[in-house]
């Protein structure tokens, strides 16, 4: 668990690297339908002015899985005086989100968006774990605009061979 310190470290830092990453590959393929996502909220909502942190979870992991650590982030963050709404989101294909025949990185970016669209959210602050980290980073790139900040956690911005891990 990150300490309070480190956690608000986090919302200052900007991790983005698009090495090896493409745009244009990422939009030409956003086209694909969404599904509805289930989130939580774990921090201040909704009166609040800042800009929202959305936690994106990793493959066969779920938002709540970083309940806790969000809840700390939120405590903190308005012990500060800068209280912001943490959602906790359950990407396709896991928790209590809608389930789809396909998912990847430009379907799940999608959905991302589509959740900020539904909640009114005009840009957030995106934290990835793993896939989450990989589908922040593809909505990264697809639609800049929406990211004020971008952490990524144990994902590079490469593409990975068959067999690697």
């Amino acid at each position: 668990m990150l300490a309070p310190a480190s956690v608000t470290l986090c919302l200052h830092t900007w991790v983005a690297s698009t090495a090896r990453l493409s745009r244009s590959s990422a939009v030409a393929t956003a086209t694909a339908s969404s599904v509805g996502l289930q989130f939580s909220d774990a921090g201040s909502w909704p009166a609040t002015s800042q800009t929202p942190f959305v936690v994106l979870h990793g493959l066969l992991g779920a938002g709540s899985n970083f309940q806790t650590w969000a809840a700390r982030l939120g405590d903190d963050c308005a012990a500060k005086g800068a209280a912001r709404r943490v959602l906790l989101v359950d990407l396709r294909n896991h928790g209590s989100s809608d389930k789809a025949a396909t998912m990847s990185f430009v379907e799940m970016a999608a959905d991302v968006r589509r959740l900020l669209d539904e909640q009114g959210i005009p840009k957030a602050i995106l934290c990835g774990h793993s896939l989450g980290g990989k589908v922040a980073m593809a909505l990264a790139l697809q639609s800049p605009e929406r990211v004020e900040r971008l952490v990524v956690l144990d994902m590079a911005p490469v593409t990975y061979e068959t067999g690697e891990s």
